[in-house]
């Protein structure tokens, strides 16, 4: 049924969320498309709060911060601001060439893969009149690719002072996406 899938997603979801912080975008996109039906999104997200939440509440009542050690969201943490970007992939990428030189030599997998991944989410975008669903899911895919190169540690591995490292398993949820939605 309708129910028991939503809540199989959100026990999945809420999984996710408590393991890896990223994984908020993609859900938080399922979540907004979710909205006009209420009690969905209610099926949705019990599970999700459930399962998401004791690592944040912990963090909350040990140090203040539902997201240590990240100082973001007015939250003071270790982690500030400028070292968050220091350890990103954006430092990395300041012309088009460094952005090909990245995609086609440092991630550590075929390229056409890749390309291929984003044109599936490219046309699960243009077939948006085959039902919203295909739009959920190419952005659930294409948001976290724009996102990537912001985050924390998607650059180097906790150090500032480290070379290019980019832990790329991370994007592979976009590219899942984006070959399925390559299927008619």
């Amino acid at each position: 049924t309708a129910r028991s899938s939503l809540g199989v997603a959100g026990v999945a979801a809420g999984l996710a969320v408590s393991t890896k912080v990223p994984s908020v975008i993609p859900l938080g996109v399922l979540g907004l498309s979710l909205l006009p039906q209420r009690r969905r999104l209610l099926w949705f997200l019990a599970p999700l709060v459930l399962l998401g939440s004791p690592f944040y509440l912990r963090n909350l009542v040990t140090t203040g911060n539902p997201l240590f050690p990240a100082a973001t969201l007015g939250f003071e943490g270790p982690l500030d601001r400028a070292t968050q970007l220091a350890t990103s992939l954006r430092p990395f990428l300041t012309t088009p060439g460094d952005v090909w030189a990245v995609v086609t030599s440092r991630l550590n997998w075929p390229t056409p893969i890749g390309l291929v991944a984003l044109g599936g989410l490219l046309v699960g975008l243009a077939r948006f009149r085959q039902g919203h669903e295909r739009v959920v899911l190419a952005l659930m895919g294409l948001i976290p690719l724009v996102v990537y190169p912001f985050q924390p540690f998607s650059g180097t591995v906790n150090r500032p002072d480290d070379g290019l490292n980019q832990i790329v398993r991370y994007l592979f949820p976009s590219v899942a996406l984006g070959l399925v939605l390559l299927a008619p």
